[in-house]
C-alpha cells in the first residue's frame, strides 16, 4: 500500500478573481504541492463552469458549505491572509473551533501579525506558500495526528487513580514539591486547585495553610469521590465539575470566585492539553480565575527529558515514538512493584507533550510574567526509605519540571 500523503488544504480568497486566474492559481498549488510530497483537496476546479462563475460569482457561502468537510479530513490548513476574504476568515475559524487542526497564516506583513485575532487562530505565522511547505515538511511530515483524547477519560479509572498517591514518585517528589510551594506562596490564601482528581492536592493545599480552598476537575466520578472523602473527613474544600480548557469557563466557574483566587496549583494541567487552542484557553482561564499579582504553580512532565521513565518509581511515560512536536500524545502508566522485583502495570491514561518555548510563549502573551521553569526536588525521607541509589536515575534526568508564573 501506498504511504498515504500529507493532506493541506489551502484557505483563500475566491470571490472577486477571474476564472482562468484563479484556475492557474490552484493548479501552481496542486504543483507545488506535489514537489513536496502534499496532497491538496480540491476546492475549485471541476466545482464551478466558467459561464456559472461568471454569472454567480464564488459565493462565500456555497464555498463554506463544501469546504467544510474538506477541512475535517484535511492534516493541516494554510490560510492566505496576504488577501483574506470573508470565507478566509469563516474557514480558519472551523479549523479551529470545530476541528482544532494546526493552521499556518500567510502574513507577510509584520505589523499585521500582531492581531490578536491573527495570533490566537494561527499556529505559525509565515510570508509565503513556499515557506508554509517547508514548515509543514519540517514540523509535521511523518507525524500521525492523535484522536481526540476525552478530558472525562479518568472517569473509568477514577477509583483506581488513588492508587498513584501510593507510589514512590508521588509521596517523595510530587506531594513534598506541591506542600513546599504552597507553604510559600499560598499560606493564608485563596487557593484554586485544577485538575485535583480525587482531592489529593487539595487535602495539601489545606494542610498547607491555606485559607480556603476551590477545586474543579473535569471528571464527574473524580469530584464525587473527593465529596465523599470530604464529608467523612471535613477540611471546607469546595468542589466543582468543571473543563479548566473550555472556551465557557468564564461562565461556568462560580462568579464570586472568578479573578479572586491568590493561587492556582495545577500539577500536570498542562500535559492534558491536546491542542494549542486548549493550551491557550487553559492559560487565559487561569488568568481570569486569578487576582491581580496571583500566582499559577504548576508541574507538567519534563519535555526535555531523553530517557525512558523508571517503572521503579511507579509513573511511567511512553512517549509518542514519532516526530516531536508540540501536543504529541502520550502513554502514562501506573505501576505497582511486586514482591518478585518486577513492576506490574494497574492502569493507563494519555496526556500530550509542550516545549518550554511554546508553554512560555502562551503564557506571556495571555498577559502573565515572572515565567520560570526548575527542577523538582526529592524530599529526604525518599533517599532514607528507599536509599540514596534508587533516585540516580530521577536526578540524571528529571522526568518532571515545575513551572511558574505570576498574573
Amino acid at each position: 500500500m501506498p504511504e498515504q500523503k500529507l493532506r493541506v488544504f489551502i484557505s483563500m480568497r475566491f470571490t472577486g478573481k477571474k476564472f482562468d486566474a484563479l484556475t492557474k492559481e490552484r493548479q501552481d498549488l496542486h504543483a507545488l504541492a506535489d514537489r513536496y510530497g502534499f496532497e491538496l483537496p480540491e476546492q475549485f476546479i471541476g466545482y464551478q463552469f466558467e459561464e456559472d462563475f461568471k454569472a454567480k460569482d464564488y459565493d462565500p457561502f456555497f464555498v463554506l458549505g463544501k469546504d467544510k468537510k474538506y477541512i475535517k479530513e484535511s492534516d493541516i490548513v494554510v490560510a492566505d491572509f496576504d488577501d483574506p476574504g470573508f470565507g478566509t476568515c469563516a474557514e480558519v475559524t472551523i479549523a479551529k473551533e470545530l476541528y482544532d487542526k494546526k493552521v499556518i497564516g500567510i502574513v507577510p506583513d509584520l505589523e499585521k501579525r500582531k492581531s490578536a485575532w491573527r495570533r490566537f487562530y494561527f499556529d505559525h505565522f509565515v510570508s509565503s506558500f513556499e515557506e508554509a511547505f517547508d514548515l509543514i515538511k519540517e514540523k509535521y511530515t511523518g507525524y500521525e495526528h492523535p484522536e481526540h483524547i476525552d478530558k472525562r477519560q479518568y472517569d473509568s479509572i477514577a477509583f483506581e487513580y488513588q492508587l498513584v498517591e501510593e507510589t514512590p514518585i508521588q509521596k517523595y517528589v510530587y506531594d513534598p514539591n506541591a506542600k513546599a510551594l504552597l507553604e510559600e506562596y499560598a499560606k493564608g490564601g485563596k487557593v484554586g486547585v485544577f485538575h485535583a482528581a480525587t482531592g489529593h492536592r487539595a487535602r495539601i493545599a489545606k494542610k498547607a495553610g491555606a485559607a480556603e480552598v476551590i477545586a474543579l476537575d473535569s471528571s464527574f466520578r473524580q469530584i464525587s469521590i473527593a465529596r465523599e472523602i470530604e464529608l467523612t473527613q471535613p477540611e471546607g474544600i469546595e468542589y466543582h465539575v468543571l473543563n479548566a480548557y473550555s472556551k465557557d469557563f468564564d461562565d461556568e466557574f462560580p462568579n464570586k470566585h472568578l479573578g479572586t483566587l491568590d493561587t492556582i496549583l495545577g500539577f500536570f494541567l498542562i500535559d492534558h492539553a491536546q491542542y494549542e487552542t486548549e493550551l491557550r484557553g487553559l492559560a487565559r482561564n487561569v488568568y481570569s480565575s486569578l487576582r491581580d499579582g496571583g500566582k499559577f504553580i504548576a508541574m507538567l512532565d519534563n519535555p526535555d527529558s531523553t530517557l525512558p521513565t523508571d517503572p521503579k518509581y511507579g509513573v511511567a511515560i511512553e512517549p509518542y515514538t514519532g516526530t516531536k512536536i508540540d501536543g504529541a500524545q502520550r502513554k502514562i502508566a501506573i505501576y505497582q512493584s511486586m514482591k518478585d522485583g518486577a513492576y506490574r502495570p494497574l492502569l493507563h491514561f494519555f496526556n500530550f507533550e509542550w516545549s518550554r518555548a511554546t508553554i512560555e510563549k502562551v503564557f506571556i502573551e495571555t498577559g502573565f510574567k515572572n515565567i520560570e521553569f526548575k527542577d523538582p526536588f526529592i524530599a529526604k525521607e525518599g533517599a532514607e526509605d528507599l536509599g540514596t541509589d534508587f533516585w540516580d536515575n530521577y536526578r540524571a534526568d528529571p522526568c518532571n519540571v515545575i513551572f511558574l508564573c505570576t498574573k
